[in-house]
């Protein structure tokens, strides 16, 4: 857990950890998930370290990630990558994002796409991208545990599975929720509730 803003002068890094602590207990979680490592540090200052001390880089929490999160897990096998998400350019058109489940991406490289329905259909990739930063990076390239957005995919949908067009083997498809909206109507409570503002007749009178 990354505990930032601990600069500000009201800042309460403890309550903050046991409130996390006590979500993940009710939430039934495990002793090993109970027993999460938590850094401390403002990122508009620059710093963040394993404890409340003050220090000048991120390092510790570099180490950190390095030493807690596993890596991804590399499944060996032809390309598979599932769609989970989309964007949009006014000069690329729409991108598939994902990340690679198995295999690899070349740009221009043939491919077949999967959809719900069973159906397969051959297209050609033009471009890939990788994420840097705030935005994207160009690349020739993409392989398994790479998160990447690819176009030239066209009429493809959030579930659908980029696959090798020699083998093409789908993944389980995910469900996407139906867009929702809520409404709340109150009682108007405010302090201009039922008052009445009465207007006034005005008269004129014109001479001459």
């Amino acid at each position: 857990m990354v505990i930032n803003k601990v600069d500000k002068p009201n800042c309460r890094p403890d309550e903050v950890h046991d409130a996390v602590f006590d979500l993940f207990f009710h939430l039934d979680a495990t002793e090993e998930q109970l027993d999460f490592p938590t850094y401390y540090g403002s990122g508009k200052n620059g710093w963040f370290n394993d404890s409340l001390t003050e220090i000048d880089n991120i390092n510790p929490l570099l180490d950190g990630i390095i030493k807690h999160v596993p890596p991804p897990h590399i499944h060996h096998g032809t390309l598979q990558m599932q769609i989970t998400s989309l964007d949009y350019s006014s000069f690329l058109g729409r991108i598939a994002i994902g990340k690679i489940s198995r295999g690899s991406i070349k740009e221009n490289q043939q491919i077949a796409l999967v959809q719900a329905d069973g159906s397969v259909r051959k297209t050609r990739v033009k471009e890939l991208y990788v994420f840097e930063g705030m935005g994207k990076k160009k690349v020739s390239e993409v392989h398994a545990g790479d998160l990447c957005a690819v176009v030239g995919i066209e009429d493809f949908n959030i579930g659908d599975t980029i696959a090798d067009v020699e083998n093409p083997e789908a993944l389980p498809v995910i469900s996407v929720d139906e867009p929702t909206m809520n409404m709340l109507f109150g009682i108007n409570n405010s302090p201009f509730t039922v008052k009445t503002v009465s207007l006034l007749p005005v008269a004129t009178c014109a001479t001459g």
